[in-house]
């Protein structure tokens, strides 16, 4: 079977990909930049190895890459962060020196498309997509007047993840803009009141292999999400999707974000052009080497739970789940499948919490500004050409 090189193997997701693959009789293989590497920790990694960082060292990152798969044999290549973009930048180079490596990657232009909030905002108005009305923040003065106009807005770098960078104002709460620096490029969107919807597609030669749709019942104060389950594909969100995949002609794994109103109406906020956490509603189901890789036929699934109940304990420790929310909370750690926690491979479980907290503590003494999340992965962000932003 398949010898695979993962990379971005410091998100969780990845140990449970690389349990799919073994299941299935593949090889895993990965390549990371910081002691943080969730996937090695699993048994069934054949080998891991420290690579430079791709956004401060990008040359040296792709030969890395391109010498790790012609000494290893490596037949398919999956991404699962960012580190996906400078690759597809380096994509030519990658197709001629590892000329049997699988490969579903985009063309840089279409994934800094999507990847760009600003530029993806105008994809989608172009195709008369419903979504927040969206400008891009020029001085403190235009984020006052789009307050005045809308009374409560949403401010969010050009280019950021996980909504941990996310700023909630209003006329309440001003102030708290006051000292935000524009070095960076904001967009401010108008509020849409609503529930928020994720889904995850994969795509080849414009055909749909899967899609689904799913949410969380326990959002934490990042926005990020610990547990998730599978909900009913919405007719007006497959719309949306095929009709951008068909405009730009789309292929590989694609995942939106959406808010439905309470009168049902959908709102279209953001674009991932990568792997997420929606992956893992799928791993019990399918092989995911099979899904990217071989698979040309739309395929059924059943509907999922799965959870991060080392990342849950940790948030309740940390005091980010209200008490109103402990009901919950109980529920899907006895309900809901783990995506780290196997009694077969129980060292990722409780070597990931350590390393988690080493790095916590680690943040603190380097007086870092960043949230946890961005302290993890700004070696690996992809931020564009700020200068290449117009209005």
């Amino acid at each position: 079977m398949a010898k695979i090189l993962l990379t971005g193997t410091r998100n969780p997701i990845a140990i449970d990909i690389i349990r799919n693959l073994a299941k299935n009789k593949h090889t895993s293989y990965t390549a990371e930049s910081i002691d943080f590497d969730t996937g090695k920790l699993s048994k069934y990694t054949n080998k891991s190895f420290i690579v430079p960082s791709v956004r401060y060292q990008e040359k040296e990152y792709i030969q890395a890459i391109i010498r790790i798969i012609n000494e290893n044999n490596i037949e398919a290549l999956i991404c699962l962060g960012e580190e996906k973009l400078y690759l597809a930048k380096n994509k030519k180079e990658l197709i001629k020196k590892c000329k049997n490596l699988n490969i579903i990657i985009e063309d840089i232009n279409k994934l800094e498309l999507l990847h760009n909030k600003y530029s993806f905002y105008k994809l989608v108005k172009e195709l008369n997509i419903k979504t927040p009305n969206t400008k891009l923040v020029k001085t403190h003065s235009d984020i006052l007047e789009y307050i005045k106009k809308y009374n409560k807005i949403i401010l969010k770098p050009v280019y950021s993840r996980f909504a941990s960078e996310i700023i909630i104002v209003d006329k309440n709460n001003i102030k708290t803009i006051e000292n935000l620096s524009l070095e960076r490029n904001y967009i401010m969107q108008e509020y849409i009141e609503g529930t928020s919807k994720c889904s995850l597609s994969i795509f080849k030669k414009n055909k749909e292999i899967v899609s689904l749709l799913y949410d969380s019942e326990l959002i934490i104060r990042t926005g990020s999400l610990v547990s998730i389950r599978t909900i009913d594909m919405n007719k007006q969100i497959t719309e949306i999707i095929t009709k951008i995949v068909n405009k730009i002609k789309y292929d590989g794994v694609i995942c939106f974000d959406f808010i439905e109103t309470k009168k049902g109406e959908i709102y279209i906020l953001e674009c991932n052009p990568r792997l997420t956490t929606g992956i893992t509603l799928l791993t019990k189901q399918f092989s995911i080497y099979d899904l990217l890789f071989t698979v040309e036929n739309k395929v059924e699934y059943r509907k999922s739970k799965r959870k991060y109940s080392n990342m849950l304990f940790s948030c309740l420790f940390r005091g980010m789940i209200p008490i109103n929310k402990w009901i919950t909370f109980t529920k899907i750690i006895i309900t809901y499948k783990d995506i780290i926690f196997d009694i077969k491979d129980i060292k990722p479980y409780f070597t990931y919490v350590y390393k988690f907290i080493k790095n916590i503590i680690k943040k603190n003494l380097e007086k870092s500004k960043y949230s946890i999340e961005r302290y993890l992965t700004i070696d690996m962000e992809y931020n564009g050409d700020i200068n290449e932003i117009q209005s």
